[in-house]
């Protein structure tokens, strides 16, 4: 549980940067990206001992992703056995939405591809820093040098 917990507290920094929770990377598609964020969001919640509904996803999705993708995302995740859906103690009719093992490996490996991609645009941004410096030192030395003429 010692990975679900820096899984929760990645998703919470995340959470207060206004950044979304796990920065999804090399998948091919926005369905990936959707199951990815219910999985997340579903492991949040499990590891906060809050229980969670269809009807918080889409909630919590409100504007961004509508009800029914957050129904046919839930869908899939359930079919690659990311999470699993019981009935309610309190209302058979409620589905509770629970991660399984799988997804903390699943959000880890997404999470660690997400880092990944992050330094090396970091490493990119800083070299093309590092030029524009270099330029702006030598455009400065050329217009320092023509004024003293």
């Amino acid at each position: 549980m010692v990975r679900a917990a820096a899984l929760s507290e990645m998703y919470a920094l995340a959470q207060r940067r206004g950044m979304i929770a796990i920065r999804v990377v090399g998948q091919p598609s926005v369905r990936s990206r959707e199951v990815t964020w219910c999985v997340a969001e579903a492991l949040n919640a499990s590891f906060h001992g809050r229980r969670l509904t269809h009807k918080d996803l889409a909630a919590l999705a409100s504007g961004v992703i509508s009800p029914a993708t957050v129904t046919r995302a839930l869908d899939r995740a359930e079919l690659r056995g990311l999470v699993t859906r019981r009935p309610s103690a309190e209302d058979a009719r409620v589905l509770l939405i629970e991660p399984t093992a799988a997804a903390v490996d699943h959000l880890l490996r997404h999470a660690e591809e997400g880092y990944a991609e992050l330094a090396a645009a970091a490493l990119e941004a800083e070299r093309r820093l590092a030029a524009l410096r270099q330029m702006t030192q030598e455009g400065s030395a050329a217009l320092a040098q023509a004024t003293t003429r």
